[in-house]
C-alpha cells in the first residue's frame, strides 16, 4: 500500500533537481508524476549511486524486467560486441550524423512513434533506418517477456516489419540487408535460430522479422517497429497509386499506436519513412509537410548529401573544398538551370549553393532536377510528369501562327436550348478567311468524354508544313538529319452543360457538319475512345453523316502521348494558347511501370486527350496517311479543293439524304 507521507527533505529535492538536469531529459515532468513512494526509492537510487557507484535497488528494477541490461545507443553503436566493427570502418562505417539521430530517435523520453526521413541519395539514410530498427531488437532480445512488458496477450509475437510495393525490393533493401547485419554481430548472431522462411526471421521470445508487399500483410501483425523504403513507390508511379499507399500506411500506424500505447499516451512502437524528396505535391512530401505539427512524429527533411559526409566513425572527412556554385530550382513557369557566377539570383526562384564538386551532375539541363533531388535532396516541379521541358510546350504558343477561334474558354452549352450552337462561341469571320486560305488542308477530330459524362474534350489539327530534324543515332554514334511533319491544332475545347443536365451531343455533331458544308473544312477523321457509353453512339452518328470514324484510345498504353512529347521536344506541334488544355498538359503524371498517362486525383486530361488524339491520328491512322498536301499555285489549291468537293458529295449519295443525328435532344 502506498505510504503518502513520505516526505523528501529540501537537500534531496536539490539533488534530483541536479541530477535532472545532466540528464538527457532535461525536464521534471517524468519524476513530478510519479508517487511520493516511487519518488522516495528514485531518491534511494540516485543516492546509493552518489555514494557507492552502483545501485542494488537499480539492479532488482532491470532484474525484474530484463535478463540481460539492454546496452546504451553508444555501447550499441560502436562497441565491438554489438555493431562497432560494421560502424567503425573508414571507407564504409556509420556517418557520425546518423548515429546522433539514433540517439534522438530512440530515446523514450522523446516519444518518437514516426520517423520521416527524406535526404538525398546515398546519403545512407537506409542505414539509419535499419541500425535504428537493430537497436530497438536489441532491446526486445534483453527483456524477459517483451509480450508481457508491453500489455499484450501471452506469446502475442512481436513483429519487425520491412515494406515495400516491390517484393523483391522489399528483400533486398530491407530484410536482407537487416539479416545480414545481424549475422555480422557477435550479439546478434547468439540469437539467430536456422529455421526461418523465405519472408520471415523467427527469433527467441516470439519476435519476428518479416517483409511483405502490401500492407494487409502487417494488419494483422502487432508491428513494434516498420520501415517503409523509399523504394516502396517505384519508378513513374502516380499520384493516385502513393496515395493508397500512404492510406493503407496510416491504417498500419494506427494498428500499431493501439496495440503499445502505455499510460500517459506514451507509444512504444515506431514507423520509419526514408526517402529522398522528389516533386512537391508527391505523396510522401505532402505527408511529410502535414505531419511537422505533431509532437509524435519527427520529420528530417533538409539532409543534402553534403551535410551528411563530414564525419565519420567520429572522424572528419576531407571531402569538399567549400567551392560552390548555384542552382536556381524551376517552378511552374522557369525551368531549373545552373547560374553564371555574376548572374543575379532569379526573382521568384529558390537559388541553393552547391558545392563545386557536384557540378558535374547539374550541366545537363534534362537531368538537372534528379541532381537537384538525388543530391540536393530539393523537392522539384513535374517529378513524374509527363512533360519534362515545359519552355518546348510554351515554344508551341510562341511560333503559333493562328490565334484561338473560341471567344472563350469556358464553353457552356445547354441541352434544352435549341437556339443555341457551338458556333456561337466562335469567331466565325475569322475561322472562315483561314478556311478559304487553306482549302487543301486535311484535318483530323478527336474527342473525349470524361468518365462522369460531365465534360468533353476535343481537338482538331491538321499537318501545316515540314521541317528538317536532327537526331542522334545511339548505333553508330553519328547525328543523322530527317523531313518531318510539324502538326498545328486549329480548334480545342472544352464543352461542358449546364449544372444538372447532360452535353447535347447532337449539338457537336451538328457543328461538325457545319464546318464541314458550310465553311468547307476538310475532315479527314473523327475518333474516340469508347470508355464512356456514349462515345460509340456519338461515333456511329458521326459515320451516319458522312465522317470517317476510328476508335483510338489514349488510356490504355502511353504510346500516343510520349510520341506527342517527341513532338514536343523537336519542336514539331504549334498551337494557341489555351490555359486548360496547358494545366492539363503539364500535370499529366506518367506512369513508367505500367506504361500509362494519367491525370491526377483532382486533375482532368479532356482536352489534353482531344488535342492528342487528333494529332496522333495522322500518325497512327491508315486513312489520313499522305493526307498532306502543299500546292505550289492558287489554281492547284483550287482543283484540290473542287475535286475534294466531288469525292465528299459522292459519299454523300451512298448515304441517306436526309441527314440523321443518331440521336437527339429529345431521346437523351
Amino acid at each position: 500500500m502506498e505510504d503518502n507521507n513520505i516526505l523528501l527533505k529540501p537537500e534531496d529535492n536539490r539533488l534530483i533537481d541536479i541530477v535532472l538536469k545532466e540528464a538527457t531529459y532535461n525536464s521534471r515532468k517524468y519524476f513530478d508524476s510519479l508517487t511520493p513512494h516511487e519518488k522516495k526509492y528514485f531518491y534511494d537510487i540516485i543516492y546509493e549511486l552518489k555514494t557507492h557507484g552502483y545501485s542494488d535497488k537499480l539492479n532488482l528494477i532491470w532484474e525484474a524486467d530484463y535478463e540481460i541490461i539492454p546496452p546504451t545507443v553508444d555501447e550499441f553503436l560502436w562497441d565491438d560486441y554489438y555493431l562497432g566493427k560494421i560502424n567503425s570502418d573508414p571507407e564504409n562505417g556509420l556517418y557520425d550524423f546518423w548515429a546522433d539521430l539514433i540517439k534522438y530517435t530512440v530515446d523514450p523520453s522523446n516519444n518518437i512513434v514516426e520517423i520521416i526521413v527524406l535526404a538525398a541519395r546515398g546519403s545512407g539514410k537506409n542505414t539509419f533506418a535499419i541500425q535504428r530498427m537493430a537497436y530497438r531488437l536489441a532491446h526486445l532480445l534483453c527483456l524477459r517477456d517483451p509480450a508481457k512488458y508491453y500489455g499484450l496477450q501471452v506469446d502475442t509475437s512481436l513483429v519487425l516489419f520491412f515494406y515495400n510495393i516491390d517484393l523483391m525490393k522489399a528483400f533486398d533493401v530491407g530484410y536482407n540487408r537487416f539479416e545480414k547485419l545481424l549475422k555480422r554481430s557477435p550479439f546478434f548472431s547468439q540469437f539467430l535460430l536456422k529455421t526461418k522462411s523465405q519472408t520471415a526471421v523467427v527469433l527467441p521470445k516470439s519476435i519476428e522479422i518479416k517483409m511483405g508487399s502490401l500492407f494487409v500483410h502487417g494488419l494483422a501483425e502487432a508491428i513494434y517497429d516498420c520501415s517503409l523504403d523509399e523504394a516502396n513507390f517505384g519508378k513513374g508511379s502516380t499520384s493516385k497509386e502513393e496515395s493508397q499507399v500512404m492510406k493503407n500506411y496510416r491504417s498500419v500506424r494506427e494498428g500499431a499506436n493501439s496495440r503499445f500505447m502505455r499510460p500517459g499516451g506514451i507509444v512504444s512502437a515506431q514507423l520509419c519513412l526514408t526517402s529522398s524528396k522528389r516533386g512537391e505535391n508527391d505523396a510522401l512530401t505532402r505527408h511529410a509537410e502535414a505531419s511537422k505539427s505533431i509532437p509524435t512524429t519527427l520529420v528530417v527533411d533538409d539532409v543534402p548529401i553534403w551535410k551528411v559526409k563530414t564525419k565519420r566513425a567520429h572522424k572528419v572527412i576531407s571531402f569538399y573544398s567549400g567551392k560552390t556554385f548555384r542552382v536556381a530550382v524551376g517552378n511552374q513557369y522557369r525551368e531549373s538551370r545552373v547560374l553564371e557566377d555574376n548572374e543575379p539570383d532569379p526573382v521568384g526562384m529558390q537559388v541553393i549553393k552547391i558545392p563545386i564538386e557536384h557540378y558535374n551532375s547539374f550541366r545537363n539541363p534534362n537531368t538537372i532536377n534528379e541532381a537537384l533531388q538525388d543530391i540536393a535532396n530539393v523537392s522539384t516541379y513535374g517529378y513524374g510528369k509527363l512533360i519534362k521541358n515545359r519552355d518546348k510546350v510554351r515554344l508551341a504558343v510562341t511560333n503559333c501562327p493562328i490565334p484561338q477561334f473560341f471567344n472563350t474558354e469556358q464553353i457552356i452549352l445547354d441541352f434544352d436550348n435549341p437556339t443555341q450552337k457551338l458556333q456561337d462561341y466562335l469567331n466565325v469571320s475569322a475561322l472562315k478567311d483561314w478556311v478559304d486560305k487553306n482549302r487543301f488542308i486535311t484535318c483530323s477530330v478527336h474527342f473525349d468524354i470524361g468518365l462522369t459524362g460531365d465534360k468533353f474534350g476535343m481537338g482538331v489539327s491538321y499537318i501545316s508544313g515540314r521541317k528538317l530534324v536532327s537526331r542522334f543515332d545511339q548505333t553508330t554514334g553519328y547525328e543523322t538529319r530527317h523531313e518531318e511533319y510539324v502538326y498545328s491544332v486549329l480548334l480545342m475545347a472544352g464543352i461542358s452543360p449546364l449544372i444538372g443536365k447532360q452535353i447535347p451531343f447532337w449539338k457537336i455533331v451538328t457543328f461538325f457538319v457545319w464546318l464541314r458544308d458550310e465553311l468547307g473544312l476538310s475532315i479527314g477523321i473523327v475518333s474516340s475512345d469508347l470508355g464512356h457509353s456514349m462515345a460509340a453512339m456519338l461515333l456511329q452518328t458521326f459515320k451516319q453523316n458522312g465522317f470517317n470514324t476510328r476508335k483510338l484510345s489514349l488510356d490504355r498504353t502511353d504510346v500516343g502521348y510520349l510520341t506527342i512529347r517527341e513532338l514536343y521536344d523537336e519542336e514539331r506541334i504549334l498551337h494557341p494558347h489555351h490555359s486548360l488544355f496547358l494545366d492539363e498538359l503539364f500535370n499529366l503524371e506518367h506512369d513508367e511501370k505500367n506504361k500509362k498517362v494519367d491525370h491526377p486525383e483532382t486533375g482532368s486530361k479532356d482536352v489534353a486527350d482531344g488535342v492528342v488524339g487528333s494529332i496522333y491520328n495522322f500518325i497512327d491512322a491508315k486513312e489520313l496517311v499522305d493526307s498532306y498536301y502543299e500546292p505550289t499555285s492558287i489554281d492547284e489549291k483550287e482543283e484540290r479543293h473542287l475535286m475534294r468537293e466531288l469525292e465528299r458529295k459522292a459519299k454523300e449519295e451512298e448515304i441517306d439524304k436526309d441527314i440523321d443525328f443518331g440521336f437527339n435532344r429529345h431521346t437523351l
